[in-house]
């Protein structure tokens, strides 16, 4: 559904991938039995939310350490070790 509204925009792939992402908490013990019949509330946001959280902290993590490895060496004129 929201691939096909975020179309409109040319932004269908992103709805697509966004809406995946929300409804990953959907797989967690909680959500099921909530399905189930249980009245306990079930957070089925916040996992895909921390999925995209983790990889951007990693992926923020490795490039301020090339970054920081990198610029010394070129404020010396090299790259090189």
């Amino acid at each position: 559904m929201a691939k096909q509204r975020a179309a409109a925009f040319s932004a269908g792939d992103w709805a697509y991938l966004i809406g995946l992402l929300h409804d990953l908490g959907k797989y967690s013990q909680a959500f099921q039995q909530r399905l189930r019949g249980s009245n306990e509330r079930a957070d089925h946001a916040t996992a895909g939310a921390k999925v995209v959280v983790d990889t951007s902290l990693k992926s923020w993590g490795r490039n301020i350490s090339r970054w920081a490895n990198y610029w010394p060496l070129r404020l010396l004129g090299t790259t090189q070790v």
